[in-house]
């Protein structure tokens, strides 16, 4: 009786946060979402956040600025802890898998350079609505779009930083800091991250990721 109770009380949270995702997003079918998932759209415009069928959050943190993008496509799994930080715009294909403690950031965060740190404070110092908040400096900070193509699988704790190309197959090792675009089909390992192997064949790398996918999906869903 109590462990139905539980059931029920889980299957209600979920629903709630389903409902709050769906206000903030565009979502595909069969999204699964773990109850620590959050995004936030600052423009309130579901349309700039775009999420595909058959892909999951598992306590992940999509953040999207007013005049930003953020698009995820089918069958992609974003795993605990990792964190979509867009300022511009963000493209992650099909059959992602984006293991826990990423960082996916298309921007610096924050101002570098001693004239934009000024700038920053000088605009940030009136304080209240309209200004931005001290601690956020994605406004002045340097911004470049990143697009993660189709069947790309990175590793735990790594960073993928502004402006960069992950190509179609390619693999990151954990914790890399990938700061330049990789090429298809090749595993890169490293800070900053380096090819460090070149798959064969193209459905190598596709049928890892897709074995991966599904192995995460299957014990989802027997938990």
């Amino acid at each position: 009786m109590i462990s139905l109770l539980r059931q029920r009380i889980q299957a209600l949270r979920i629903q709630r946060l389903l409902n709050s995702l769906h206000r903030s997003a565009t979502i595909g079918d069969h999204f699964e979402v773990d109850g620590g998932a959050s995004i936030w759209n600052e423009s309130k415009d579901p349309t700039k956040v775009v999420i595909g069928h058959h892909t999951r959050l598992t306590r992940s943190t999509i953040v999207c600025k007013a005049n930003a993008k953020v698009r995820i496509g089918n069958y992609s799994v974003l795993q605990d802890r990792v964190a979509i930080q867009c300022a511009s715009e963000i493209t992650i294909g099909n059959y992602v898998g984006i293991a826990s403690g990423t960082v996916v950031s298309d921007n610096n965060t924050h101002a570098l350079g001693a004239e934009n740190w000024i700038k920053h404070r000088i605009t940030v110092a009136p304080g209240g609505p309209g200004y931005p908040g001290l601690g956020n400096g994605w406004e002045l900070s340097d911004k470049a779009p990143i697009v993660i193509a189709d069947a790309v699988w990175i590793g735990a704790n790594c960073r993928v930083c502004k402006g960069v190309t992950i190509g179609e197959g390619a693999v990151v090792a954990s914790h890399s800091v990938v700061t330049k675009d990789v090429a298809p089909y090749t595993v890169v390992a490293g800070n900053p991250a380096k090819p460090v192997k070149q798959l064969d064949a193209p459905s190598e790398a596709i049928e890892a990721i897709a074995a991966r996918i599904l192995a995460e999906q299957n014990a989802s869903v027997s938990r």
